[in-house]
């Protein structure tokens, strides 16, 4: 008996270790944070590449137009959060034929829409050239094609998503991260600057979706019509605010990228790229914890199931990660830039620690507004709107140095996450009682 109680701590930690380890959100989690870190990886290797093969200034005009892509993609993010939310919901309900429907015309969707944008693209070229200070206005042709390609690369995507299928999605993603270094790379050793790079991007895009769909055919059956007309609803139900949710926080996270580029000489602008791209490696790691959270809490809400405990796992995962990112960019910020970057962008370096606080209050926002969209709270993002005007009019009138830009981000996103904490703690305190 006595040997019984002096065990019983240890068989109980070992029944709660089997627990934790059989857990799907737990292995969904570390399925996709590999995948998301593999693409990361790879992505970063392409930044390395570049910031080796191409002068400071090239390096900043690069990134900038990134950043501008990540502005104009949020369609793309809109687009997908609503699938994966409407998708969950069918695949609860095992609606295979109305699934294989909704996968074809979102991708009809997505492809006239990627026609679309290159065309806004070739009609604004000069205009956008002249306001980010970027002396090629060609290169906004280069850029749609990237967009057109990654927009459709968005329905395989949503699709494995909303289904769950966490193995297939790791996958593509991690294939994706290959893809997208392998092509630019080569186009870049053949002789083509910046341009070449997003025509490389476009077309890795491309041979991605094709992927995509070999991955997806166990998924779809024979087509047959169907009435998609509450499916179209709940989509464009959801269209607005996170339209709201994405536009805020891609501007959040890139306009001051932006700025830096209007504003500073080339040089600065080029080694603020680096410490951008440094710091989202937070964004990247961290952020796939969202990922796996958002399907399976929008499923639980679906089914009418108690969330809050699976809720509560994936935050404490979130500031865990988050809080291990800050504490690696803290105290090894020049390692990290030198592994990436070399002596070239040494500069950024300084300036990490401080990032990667704001990198990491970016990723937290991200996670509890994907949430209160998941549980059907909508208009939580609203908050975005004047925090992302506060952010550009701050930025624009007070940029005397990269520190005093990255100050007046901590500043407006350290509003933002007090606000959401304060309305987490109402919903959470009423869904529990």
């Amino acid at each position: 008996m006595t040997f019984t109680i002096f065990i019983r701590p240890f068989i109980n930690m070992r029944n709660f270790a089997r627990t934790i380890l059989k857990s799907e959100s737990l292995t969904g989690t570390v399925l996709v944070t590999a995948a998301l870190l593999a693409n990361s990886f790879f992505s970063y290797l392409l930044q390395v590449f570049l910031a080796r093969h191409f002068s400071v200034a090239d390096f900043g005009t690069y990134n900038a137009l990134l950043s501008f892509f990540a502005i104009m993609g949020v369609p793309i993010m809109v687009l997908s959060s609503s699938l994966v939310k409407v998708i969950s919901d069918l695949s609860g309900r095992q609606e295979r034929s109305i699934l294989t429907q909704l996968f074809w015309k979102s991708m009809l969707f997505l492809f006239l829409s990627g026609i679309a944008i290159i065309f806004i693209l070739i009609l604004l070229k000069d205009i956008l050239s002249d306001y980010m200070n970027i002396g090629d206005s060609a290169l906004y042709l280069y850029l749609g094609v990237y967009i057109a390609g990654s927009l459709l690369s968005v329905g395989p995507q949503a699709f494995m998503q909303g289904l769950m299928r966490f193995k297939a999605f790791s996958l593509y993603v991690a294939n994706m991260g290959v893809i997208r270094l392998i092509i630019p790379s080569v186009v870049v050793l053949l002789g083509y600057g910046v341009g070449g790079v997003y025509l490389g991007l476009g077309l890795s895009m491309l041979i991605c979706t094709l992927i995509g769909f070999l991955i997806m055919k166990k998924n779809l059956v024979d087509l047959e019509k169907k009435d998609l007309t509450e499916e179209y609803k709940k989509i464009i139900s959801f269209t607005m605010p996170l339209l709201i949710l994405n536009l805020g926080m891609m501007s959040l996270n890139n306009i001051d990228v932006i700025l830096v580029k209007k504003y500073f000489d080339a040089m600065t602008a080029g080694y603020y790229a680096g410490v951008v791209i440094l710091g989202k490696i937070i964004l990247f790691g961290a952020g796939s914890i969202t990922i796996v959270m958002f399907p399976q809490i929008s499923s639980l809400v679906s089914a009418k199931k108690s969330y809050l405990k699976k809720f509560w796992f994936f935050l404490w995962l979130q500031l865990t990660a988050l809080a291990a990112g800050i504490l690696a960019f803290s105290l090894a910020p020049n390692l990290i830039a030198k592994i990436f970057f070399g002596q070239q962008l040494l500069v950024s370096a300084q300036y990490l620690p401080l990032f990667s606080i704001f990198i990491s209050m970016h990723v937290l926002i991200n996670f509890i507004l994907m949430f209160f969209i998941a549980i059907n709270k909508t208009k939580a993002s609203l908050v975005l709107v004047p925090a992302v005007l506060a952010q550009f009019v701050l930025i624009s009138a007070w940029h005397s140095s990269i520190f005093s830009v990255i100050t007046i981000n901590i500043a407006i996103t350290l509003i933002i996450l007090a606000s959401l904490t304060f309305y987490l703690y109402k919903i959470t305190n009423s869904s529990a009682r």
